[in-house]
């Protein structure tokens, strides 16, 4: 099967929908180099450079949503009821954990005002200042991404606001395009006009730069499907393989741990593309069975909880903090950072926010996330089996029968 080939429609599915549990539990690594990022306490890791650029890792995210999307929706979305469902599944993944948290940060700011008004108890900012009504309704309707009102209330839902309209030109691409070779191309366009904007700096909101990542997952999906599809190649199951795999992900390493500059984001995103396709092409490398561990997928399962909750965890422990211990608020880094005497006792702390959020996260996961997700698969009346029938054309060949 070619990749660029006018006779080859995006609805064959050579490819298994396989579930990548290795990049699911990559998703978890980057959520907690997110949530190390916005800890705002001293502490022994503070200085470290990978962790003051683990906002990259946002940039992580939109690759591998475009990979795994495209991966999970190919050929499922070739007309308007059916671009109904996806939209309807995307909102039940995305809106009831991001509804939770707002609703969460919209008690915050209900404490603060009492506390201010009541007890005479000290404010960081003006109540209902930042998180003013006019950003609860661009909140609401997912609005963050375009610069409106975009660090207000949950901050990292930003992320989710681009990313769900991102979806939606997806979902337009697979309706209107019926060959690869089309998907490929307006993929291109895509990126290469959020790219210049972005490196132009004519438009540089969230949105411009979730599509740009997004896209060029969707686009590293495309490699992945033709090197996995190419007959009788076993070079990725070589020490050479996993070799290149080490290389690439050290380079990624390397990327954040140097100072950022303007082109840092471009390079990460690269290389994150390129890290996925050589990992997912041989789930029995080294790295591959690494992150099959467990512990690791049970991060990564419940990693968008973690992303969603882990600013409303750090909200109170910084509270209690500054309220109930008195310690003293300093500006760092454009923020209200606590000062410690002892970075150790910040580490521990860091320790104890961190398991307050995995404890907090597999709670929403269990009793939110998940039953909402699969009530939103009813009401979209999308059917897993239905929409494999609709592929019953093509060819038995699989993606693993090349031996994994």
């Amino acid at each position: 099967m070619r990749l660029i080939d006018g006779s080859t429609t995006i609805v064959q599915t050579q490819i298994s929908r396989h579930f990548f549990t290795e990049l699911e539990s990559l998703r978890g690594l980057a959520a907690l180099l997110v949530v190390l990022f916005h800890i705002s306490w001293m502490h022994s890791l503070y200085e470290l450079r990978i962790i003051r650029n683990g906002s990259l890792m946002v940039d992580f995210f939109f690759v591998l949503s475009g990979f795994v999307i495209y991966h999970s929706h190919r050929g499922r979305v070739t007309n308007f009821k059916q671009f109904l469902q996806f939209i309807v599944l995307r909102i039940g993944r995305l809106y009831p954990i991001h509804l939770t948290f707002l609703m969460v940060f919209l008690v915050f700011e209900l404490a603060k005002y009492i506390a201010v008004t009541k007890f005479d108890i000290p404010s960081e900012n003006p109540v209902f200042s930042i998180n003013s009504i006019q950003a609860f309704l661009a909140n609401i309707f997912l609005l963050q991404s375009f610069g409106i009102h975009s660090a207000t209330f949950n901050g990292p839902s930003w992320s989710i606001s681009a990313e769900f309209y991102t979806y939606i030109i997806l979902a337009i691409l697979l309706m209107i395009t019926r060959k690869v070779f089309w998907l490929v191309v307006f993929s291109f366009i895509i990126l290469f006009l959020s790219s210049s904007l972005i490196i132009s700096e004519t438009l540089s909101c969230g949105f411009v730069q979730c599509v740009a990542s997004f896209f060029s997952g969707v686009l590293a999906y495309q490699l992945y499907h033709r090197i996995a599809t190419l007959p009788g190649n076993k070079l990725y199951n070589s020490i050479v393989f996993d070799i290149t795999i080490a290389i690439v992900f050290s380079m990624i390493i390397v990327t954040l741990s140097l100072p950022k500059l303007w082109c840092s984001d471009t390079i990460a995103i690269l290389l994150f593309g390129v890290f996925i396709v050589l990992l997912t092409l041989n789930p029995k490398s080294f790295m591959s069975r690494g992150l099959n561990t467990k512990f690791l997928v049970w991060i990564g399962t419940i990693s968008y909880s973690i992303y969603m909750s882990h600013m409303s965890i750090l909200w109170v422990y910084t509270q209690l903090m500054r309220l109930v211990f008195k310690l003293p608020v300093r500006k760092f880094d454009n923020t209200n950072s606590i000062t410690l005497s002892d970075p150790t006792l910040g580490l521990l702390l860091v320790f104890l926010a961190i398991l307050t959020i995995l404890l907090v996260s597999h709670f929403t996961f269990t009793y939110i996330e998940q039953p909402c997700r699969q009530r939103f698969r009813k009401i979209s009346g999308y059917r897993q089996k239905n929409a494999i029938k609709q592929h019953q054309h093509v060819s038995k060949q699989r993606l693993f029968s090349h031996g994994r």
